[in-house]
């Protein structure tokens, strides 16, 4: 297989992260994706963009057979998961990225060679490497903005994108549920999940994977989120020109300040459902809706990111990562693998026997792997660290490791020196 760009992803289900994966498919010409488990339309739609690599059970061997030629492994941190960070360290790219869709903390530092984040609210919960960049993920918006009919002698057409699992502080059915709306026209749909709704006015279209049409049918979309990390969904919606109702929750009200948005502070359901109605009866004039569809098309098009997403790569410099190609020898793959897998993917601590049986290199790193997530017993911890150093030499991830766990262990003075360590190293 041809070098290229290789982006490996965990899971592919329909979600804001998802999302961005696909129209970055869709921007840039990735060698293949590679996704250790299919789950849900966005993986079969990834399938139908680009050559895909599906690992419905995903272990070690079978991804760095997937990732074997590739000059860039971008990994999409949807969920945490360590065989990948060992995969793409391991694969012998020239670059290895990632980009954070959530304010997850990474489990495993030092695996890559930059890091991206989707907004700058995440990165005070993050420890990232130096120059973590922030890249706003792609959006799509239409060439030209929808024509919505008058809305005069018809229902006022609603439409609420909830995610399965998305924290919400309100649904459109807890708003109509205190009757402060009943005397409004309403046709409402939700759009994304497939429980039966709570209304008869509202029509629950499940999973959907293109949400634009649905943009283009509605008057408003009603987005009563909990938590953001990007805000995808409320961009989408502002490059069909569409007027959005939402909730002030993390960095959304400085990041969106030039958008003509109605901000429902949430309190009590009623309370929600009077500025609810106060925002359907005044809606913002044309030409502001037309200005913030602009903002989207100039800042958020995929090509764009996409082009500065390649300027970065371009000038990253290749950093001394936690694991190397060379720290396990040929003979030694299968096995390192397979006790990987045991560990990492079944949870097995039982197969630390095998750890054991291993050459020193990947030994050190296996056992080192197992200090850092937890898995070793705390008194153990330390001892394991340090003694990958001195078999692996220094790293700053692994540096950064140990000097956590001399921290922990109250040795404060050894913490510094190593972390003085880390800061030296390129």
């Amino acid at each position: 297989m041809s070098a290229g760009r290789a982006l490996l992803i965990s899971r592919m289900i329909v979600g804001g992260a998802e999302s961005a994966v696909l129209e970055e498919l869709q921007a840039c010409d990735p060698s293949r994706l590679v996704i250790s488990h299919q789950a849900g339309p966005a993986a079969d739609r990834a399938a139908r963009l680009r050559p895909v690599t599906l690992l419905p059970a995903p272990g070690l061997a079978a991804l760095l057979g997937a990732l074997q030629g590739a000059d860039v492994v971008h990994l999409q941190t949807l969920n945490n998961n360590p065989l990948l960070h060992l995969a793409a360290a391991l694969s012998g790219a020239r670059r290895v990225i990632e980009t954070h869709h959530n304010r997850i903390e990474p489990l495993l530092e030092g695996f890559v060679d930059g890091s991206l984040l989707v907004s700058e609210a995440q990165r005070p919960f993050l420890s990232l490497p130096q120059g973590a960049l922030c890249l706003p993920s792609p959006v799509r918006a239409p060439a030209e903005a929808p024509t919505r009919p008058p809305r005069a002698g018809r229902p006022l057409r609603l439409l609420e994108v909830r995610r399965p699992g998305k924290a919400l502080r309100f649904t459109v059915e807890d708003l109509l549920a205190t009757g402060l709306l009943d005397d409004l026209p309403l046709e409402l749909r939700v759009a994304g999940i497939d429980e039966a709704p709570t209304d008869p006015r509202v029509r629950h279209l499940g999973p959907v994977d293109e949400l634009n049409p649905h943009y283009a049918w509605a008057d408003a979309l009603v987005h009563g989120t909990a938590t953001e990390s990007f805000g995808r969904v409320l961009y989408e919606a502002l490059g069909t020109a569409l007027p959005v109702i939402t909730t002030p929750v993390d960095a959304l009200p400085v990041d969106l300040a030039w958008a003509p948005i109605a901000w429902i502070h949430p309190t009590a359901p009623a309370d929600c459902a009077r500025a609810l109605r106060a925002a359907l009866l005044d809606p913002p004039p044309a030409a502001a809706l037309s200005a913030a569809r602009q903002q989207v098309r100039a800042h958020f098009d995929p090509q764009v990111i996409e082009a500065r997403r390649a300027a970065w790569i371009a000038a990253l410099p290749r950093r001394r990562r936690w694991a190397e190609p060379g720290d396990v020898p040929a003979a030694a793959l299968p096995a390192f693998c397979a006790a990987a897998d045991a560990l990492f993917e079944r949870r097995d601590t039982g197969a630390m026997s095998a750890v054991t049986a291993l050459p020193p290199a990947p030994q050190a790193l296996l056992t080192a792997l197992l200090a850092h997530l937890g898995v070793l017993p705390a008194p153990q911890r330390t001892q394991h660290l340090l003694g990958a150093l001195r078999v692996l030499g220094p790293r700053p991830g692994l540096l950064v490791a140990a000097a956590r766990s001399l921290r922990a262990d109250g040795r404060p003075a050894e913490a510094a020196r190593l972390q003085q360590a880390a800061w030296r190293l390129p």
